[in-house]
């Protein structure tokens, strides 16, 4: 026998004895993936809504049913209107941890809108504006200091009172560095500001007006006054929110203003709690109509 054949004979009867097989490549595995909330929506026919109960005229509930109203709740059950979809008021949660919620898919949608400010942007995406608010500096009635003189109020001897880790905080920081802050925990409620410069803890805040007209309208001895002065400290577009991932569902949402937005329906609700609350700044069509 040829050594050739010799050494084939070896090798097949070693494979033999040791079980070799010819390589099979593992079967291949697959993740299955995450439903999106927008994916979630489109199946059940429901956006779940989280919310803060932030105050007139944005969210007023019933205090004997719990039942919903204001206008951030309208304009939201409007949305689920246009687009065919059930809204459903699932959770309250507050302004500092909103987004861990959307984020974690617990909730599809925030329907209290928020302030789009830029230390929010990498948090949450954001749907287009229903309304602009401005916000101010506020102080005792009586109180005329800082009248025509905001730089005045940025001083050591000027106390500010402050929810911490909100927006408000990052405006009255960034615009008055040297005044004190007296920060109150996110756990507070959203009028405590107001309440500790009613009782003298400290000398203003910052604040929209709807939220003071509705406190001055319910304590007519105990006012506070807006700082005259030639502009607003800000203004803020205010937006629903969703998780930072879920674009479709954004896109979605704003088609549903869009509409809502030029058949005047946002304008008719906004106009519903103006003259108890005070005037709301509009956005502005984004079209020129044709000249007839």
């Amino acid at each position: 026998m040829k050594l050739s054949h010799i050494i084939l004979v070896i090798a097949l009867s070693a494979a033999t004895a040791f079980g070799v097989t010819k390589y099979a490549a593992p079967a291949a595995t697959t993740t299955p993936t995450k439903e999106t909330a927008f994916e979630r929506v489109i199946r059940t026919g429901t956006i779940r809504c989280a919310y803060a109960l932030a105050g007139k005229p944005r969210f007023i509930p019933d205090p004997n049913t719990g039942k919903l109203a204001g206008s951030d709740v309208e304009i939201m059950e409007e949305i689920g209107r246009v687009l065919n979809l059930k809204i459903e008021w699932v959770e309250e949660a507050n302004y500092g941890a909103f987004f861990e919620k959307l984020n974690s898919g617990k909730q599809d949608v925030f329907c209290s809108t928020i302030w789009a400010s830029p230390a929010r942007a990498h948090k949450i995406l954001l749907s287009a504006p229903i309304r602009f608010t401005p916000v101010y500096a506020y102080v005792r009635a009586g109180d005329t200091r800082f009248d025509n003189n905001l730089e005045g109020m940025n001083a050591e001897g000027v106390s500010f009172s402050v929810m911490e880790n909100t927006t408000l905080d990052s405006v009255v920081r960034t615009t008055f560095p040297k005044a004190t802050h007296h920060t109150l925990p996110l756990s507070a409620a959203p009028t405590d500001p107001i309440m500790d410069v009613i009782a003298g803890k400290s000398d203003a805040l910052v604040f929209d007006e709807s939220n003071v007209n509705a406190y001055n309208q319910k304590n007519p001895d105990k006012q506070l006054r807006r700082v005259p002065s030639v502009n607003p400290l800000r203004i803020y577009g205010e937006a629903y929110s969703v998780a930072v991932d879920e674009w479709k569902l954004r896109e979605m949402i704003n088609t549903a203003i869009s509409e809502l937005q030029n058949d005047g329906t946002i304008n008719r609700i906004l106009s519903k709690y103006e003259q108890e609350y005070g005037k709301v700044w509009r956005t502005q069509g984004p079209y020129i109509p044709a000249k007839e």
